[in-house]
């Protein structure tokens, strides 16, 4: 019984591995939180205020297109909200927006940059009321995940954490991504436990560079629900 037992808990890890490597079957509720504040871009030597864009967001879109491109996307599977981060937190489009990854991809890279402060706790806010909620098409028989791309600037600790302690209890799953000049202790705030790198939370150098983790943190996506 007990080697048997073991087979099926075997195949079903290299099930969900091996849905990683191309395209992820995980059914879920998704949203991306993209931060498009002014630090985002500040390191962009070619970004002039006013621009709608900049490397470090292109980035973000471009990573974003991709993890779309690898879920399995449609009614009864997942589904893809956005929200932005930025002077305010921003529901872009809800979860039953999107039929499609053609439909999504369009969407994304669409995208304008805003700049503004980093107003995490309000992103945050947003993504448990106006994405992950019934009312607005939040399907709760599936899994609530979250990512965010970010560098963390916030310096309103104790909203974020209200903020952050309050979607955890509302079961939503947070994974984030930060770069060489997040605050790792504010970035750990919002993902949820264990709270470990590279299994919650990742980092690249640069946006520029999201690409890097792009396999490791689809893999953790897929994971989620196996």
């Amino acid at each position: 019984m007990t080697s048997r037992l073991n087979l099926f808990v075997a195949i079903v890890a290299l099930t969900c591995l091996s849905e990683t490597a191309e395209s992820c079957e995980t059914v879920m509720d998704f949203c991306f939180i993209l931060d498009s504040s002014q630090s985002t871009c500040a390191s962009d030597p070619n970004y002039k205020k006013d621009d709608i864009t900049c490397s470090a967001w292109k980035a973000m879109l471009d990573f974003a297109k991709n993890v779309v491109s690898n879920l399995t996307i449609g009614v009864g599977q997942t589904r893809v909200a956005m929200d932005r981060c930025y002077s305010k937190g921003q529901r872009v489009w809800n979860l039953t927006r999107g039929a499609d990854s053609s439909t999504l991809v369009p969407l994304i890279v669409g995208m304008n940059y805003t700049a503004g402060t980093t107003n995490m706790s309000g992103a945050l806010d947003v993504a448990r009321n106006l994405i992950f909620s019934p009312t607005y098409g939040d399907d709760v028989t599936i899994p609530n995940v979250c990512l965010a791309i970010t560098d963390a600037g916030w310096t309103d600790r104790a909203a974020v954490q209200t903020s952050a302690d309050a979607i955890h209890a509302a079961g939503v799953k947070i994974y984030a991504i930060g770069n060489q000049g997040t605050d790792v202790d504010n970035l750990k705030q919002i993902v949820s436990e264990p709270k470990q790198y590279n299994q919650n939370y990742f980092m690249v150098d640069r946006f520029e560079n999201l690409m890097q983790v792009h396999s490791l943190v689809t893999q953790q996506l897929c994971q989620y629900s196996c």
